[in-house]
């Protein structure tokens, strides 16, 4: 018996949407794809094409595949199979369409669930005329990857009040060059990219095999790709991250390693390359599920900036965002990023804070004329006015008008607890601030790392350790978590324990900061020479480096001489005097009465 009324794209889309949403589905990544697999071919009239060798290749990557040695693709079928059994039983029981895999073939069918309770096994007719046009096809096509891939949900959760919802993303196929193996690695790295990706918090990834056009046409925002080239047992694996919109590229990474197990590689890469998108890319990732804001030269251009900022390239990221902002005056965004680089390069010491400061307060008050619903530029108001003009007060408003219009936004709630409340020593009200960045952005150290900073300076260990610990679960480089473990141990009387994290910071990143804590350890032990030394290096890579400078003099004994650095790095807005009032380096400094007194060179 066939159905009166011929399925309709939405009628499959809401029925193969819940099918995605129910339990049994959620977490059975392979049925997912071989079941979206079978459904498009089903769609496009190719279930004549369907061989257990063709699904070996296409949906789980075994190009060595041989049906007599290997059960794989049967025993995932039968999986397949008793996943819609089981669903059809409980969550999906009063579903009116359903999809049926008969036993003994590869093929699937649909079912309205009147001829499913009758037992009849005939499916829903494909003779009509909709079956046979080639828009609804292509159509249907789409609509079945969409759901099974999870898009349809994701794109139903954004709002007026939320028009980022979570970020839609999509594996490319990839292009392998080398012997037949080379195929292998490559369909062993997106089984890894897939399950690692999936992992990362607010991000639906599609399962699906799409193409770069029907990504497109599905909504999907940002998309996956790369290549596999193997010459002898060398491989070279690069991976592009991609918005889907206009097909530009946001970020690459090429990976030189010697082959050995496809699988063990593929694992290795795709931990990497995870590890980049939750630690360094969490801006871009926010920034590719927003809507574009400005012209599309202008938005390729911002999203590539913010990509090489977020990865440390700070002044390439300046070049950039300066072109963007050049592409389109008018585009806020890209304002309020390049005052975030420029006031970067300043905190890092990387530019001289008085000029790059005051460039980034100028790109902080266009982003704000030009969009003042924008809560990332009131965010870069706030960070010029404590950076800058050290007006925590102007600050403070400054963050909780930006918090106010963006209150998901985990980066402006750590910023206002780390260049306001901490600097203040408002304890409570950064720890308020910090938890709640954690719990936005679970994926982020960063409110870790400065929650411990927090409980460090209280002398409360058991909650600094916590956090420490936290955020070397979220990833264990970095010379921040080895300043703080440092920084613990000082608190706890082991020099030599600091001075170890110290050089171990020192060795990720010379700059005035790590080395500032290393020389002043050094000087708290006794090794004066070695202390001097670095001071010395200090010098040499950061002139400007004033309160760096000054911690390192007052840790030697010569606290004159750091009263004059300090008030040196007044006069060139040194972004580090935000910390002053709380940096347990300079507690002699501020315990200091007479003629030697610090309290001129503390921030207004």
């Amino acid at each position: 018996m066939q159905s009166a009324n011929p399925l309709s794209p939405d009628e499959l889309l809401q029925a193969l949407a819940r099918l995605e949403a129910s339990s049994a589905f959620s977490r059975a990544d392979r049925a997912r794809r071989l079941l979206c697999h079978l459904i498009q071919l089903a769609a496009e009239g190719r279930t004549g094409e369907i061989k257990e060798s063709t699904l070996a290749i296409d949906v789980f990557g075994r190009m060595s595949y041989d049906p007599k040695t290997n059960s794989l693709v049967r025993v995932e079928m039968a999986k397949l199979r008793t996943l819609l059994e089981r669903y059809y039983a409980s969550e999906g029981a009063a579903d009116a369409i359903r999809v049926h895999v008969p036993k003994g073939r590869y093929g699937i069918e649909f079912h309205t669930a009147a001829t499913a309770a009758a037992g009849n096994a005939a499916p829903t007719s494909r003779s009509s005329r909709w079956w046979r046009s080639r828009w609804a096809v292509a159509a249907l096509a789409l609509a079945v990857v969409a759901a099974i891939a999870g898009i349809a949900i994701a794109a139903r959760q954004r709002s007026p009040g939320n028009p980022a919802g979570p970020l839609i993303m999509a594996l490319l196929p990839w292009e392998t060059s080398g012997p037949p193996i080379a195929h292998e690695l490559a369909e062993a790295l997106r089984d890894e990219l897939a399950v690692a990706l999936g992992r990362l918090d607010n991000t639906t990834l599609s399962l699906a095999p799409l193409t770069l056009e029907q990504a497109r046409s599905l909504g999907v925002q940002a998309a996956v790709a790369g290549s596999v080239r193997l010459e002898g047992r060398q491989a070279r694996l690069i991976v592009r991250l991609l918005d889907v919109r206009d097909g530009s590229q946001v970020w690459s990474e090429a990976f030189d390693r010697p082959f050995e197990v496809p699988v063990a590689l593929a694992r290795e890469v795709a931990a990497e390359v995870t590890q980049v998108a939750r630690m360094d890319l969490t801006e871009v990732w926010r920034m590719l599920a927003l809507p574009r804001t400005c012209s599309p030269d202008a938005w390729r251009l911002l999203l590539r900036g913010v990509a090489l900022l977020d990865t440390s390239q700070v002044l390439e990221a300046s070049e950039l965002l300066r072109a963007a902002t050049l592409a389109d005056r008018k585009c806020a965004l890209a304002w309020a990023e390049l005052s975030r680089s420029y006031a970067t390069a300043a905190d890092w010491a990387l530019q001289p804070g008085d000029s790059s400061l005051t460039l980034a307060s100028e790109a902080a008050r266009r982003a704000v004329a030009l969009d003042p619903q924008l809560g990332e530029a009131h965010q870069a108001q706030a960070r010029a006015a404590a950076l800058l003009l050290r007006d925590l007060d102007r600050a403070e408003k400054s963050f909780l008008r930006a918090i106010e219009l963006d209150p998901t936004n985990a980066s402006i709630r750590h910023e206002y607890a780390r260049l306001v409340l901490s600097p203040l020593d408002r304890r409570a009200e950064a720890i308020d601030q910090l938890s709640r960045a954690a719990a936005l952005a679970p994926n982020r150290r960063e409110p870790h790392l400065e929650l411990a900073g927090i409980h460090i300076r209280s002398r409360d260990v058991e909650r600094a350790r916590k956090h420490l610990e936290a955020a070397a679960l979220i990833s264990r480089g970095g010379p921040a978590l080895c300043v703080l473990r440092g920084r613990l141990h000082l608190t706890q009387g082991e020099l030599p324990q600091a001075i170890g994290e110290f050089r171990a910071a020192a060795a990720i990143l010379e700059n005035g900061w790590t080395l500032s804590h290393l020389a002043y350890a050094l000087a708290r032990s006794g090794n004066r020479q070695e202390a001097e030394k670095l001071e010395a290096r200090i010098r040499q890579l950061a002139p400007d480096a004033f309160y760096s400078l000054a911690v390192v003099k007052s840790a030697l004994g010569r606290r004159s001489e750091a009263v004059n650095l300090l008030a040196e790095a007044r006069r060139a807005r040194d972004p580090q005097l935000v910390w002053l009032r709380v940096d347990p380096r300079m507690a002699e400094l501020r315990n200091m009465t007479g003629n030697e007194r610090v309290g001129d060179s503390v921030p207004d």
